[in-house]
C-alpha cells in the first residue's frame, strides 16, 4: 500500500514490472471491472518460468499468455488496488454438487496428536479423501513394534489405518458440527511415507501448494476411490 494515502482493506497496487490479470469462474478477465472477483493471474521476469519436467502441472497453473494462477480470489477498486477476497482454489466441488472449503475440515484433524499436515482432497467426486501426513514418532509412541519400522508400509498397515480411522472419525462428524458431505468415510484416506516437500509442494510461508501436492499424489488420490 502507498504509504501517503493507504486504503483500509486493500494488499496495494502491482508492483513495477508485474502485469496482472482478474479472471472470474469463466475464464474472463474482469480486472477492468473495478469492484469485480477473480482469480489473480500474474505474469512477471521475477516468475518461475514453469515446474521443471511438469509439463502438465504447468498447463495448469499458466494461460497460453504466460500467466500465472496464483490461487487467490481478489478485486480491484477504482483506484487500482487490490482487495483480497480468499483463496480460489481451496474449494472442493464434489461431484453431487456441494462446495466444500478444506481449511476448516484440515484443521479440525491437526488437533489430533497424530496428525502433522493433511490434505483434503475430492474435486468431482462423491466423497472427501485425505491425505495424511503421520506425526510419526507419536505413532510409534502408541503403536510400539505395531507400527512398521518402513514409513511406506503405513498406508498397508491395519493397525496404522484403525489409528487413522478413530482419530477422523473422532474428530470430524456431525457431533463435531459438520455436515454429512463433510465427512471423510471409511478407508477413504492415503498415509504418505514422507512430510510435504518444503521446497517443491509448500510456500515459503508453508501453506500447501494444493495443486502440486494433488499432482504428485495423483496415483494415491485415484485409488482412494477405486
Amino acid at each position: 500500500r502507498t504509504l501517503k494515502k493507504p486504503t483500509p482493506g486493500t494488499v496495494g497496487i502491482p508492483l513495477a514490472g508485474y502485469e496482472i490479470r482478474l479472471k472470474d469462474e469463466t475464464g474472463k478477465d474482469v480486472s477492468s471491472i473495478p469492484g469485480a472477483k477473480g482469480t489473480l493471474w500474474v505474469k512477471s521476469e521475477q516468475i518461475l518460468m514453469g515446474y521443471y519436467k511438469r509439463p502438465q502441472l504447468n498447463e495448469v497453473v499458466f494461460d497460453k499468455d504466460g500467466f500465472f494462477d496464483t490461487g487467490d480470489l481478489m478485486k480491484l477498486n477504482w483506484r487500482g488496488e487490490l482487495m483480497f477476497a480468499g483463496r480460489a482454489k481451496d474449494t472442493i466441488a464434489l461431484g453431487g454438487g456441494e462446495n466444500i472449503e478444506p481449511v476448516p475440515i484440515e484443521d479440525k484433524l491437526l488437533q489430533s496428536e497424530y496428525i502433522d499436515q493433511v490434505m483434503v482432497v475430492g474435486d468431482d467426486k462423491k466423497t472427501l479423501g485425505a491425505i495424511i501426513v503421520p506425526a510419526y514418532e507419536n505413532v510409534r509412541g502408541t503403536l510400539g513394534s505395531e507400527a512398521p519400522e518402513q514409513t511406506d508400509l503405513w498406508d498397508a498397515s491395519k493397525p496404522v489405518r484403525d489409528l487413522f480411522r478413530k482419530e477422523i472419525t473422532r474428530l470430524i462428524s456431525k457431533d463435531t458440527g459438520f455436515k454429512s458431505f463433510e465427512i471423510i468415510p471409511g478407508n477413504c484416506f492415503y498415509i504418505s511415507a514422507r512430510p510435504f516437500d518444503q521446497d517443491t509442494e509448500m510456500t515459503r510461508t508453508l501453506k500447501m501448494k494444493r495443486p502440486v501436492i494433488k499432482e504428485n499424489f495423483k496415483q494415491q488420490i485415484d485409488e482412494l476411490y477405486t
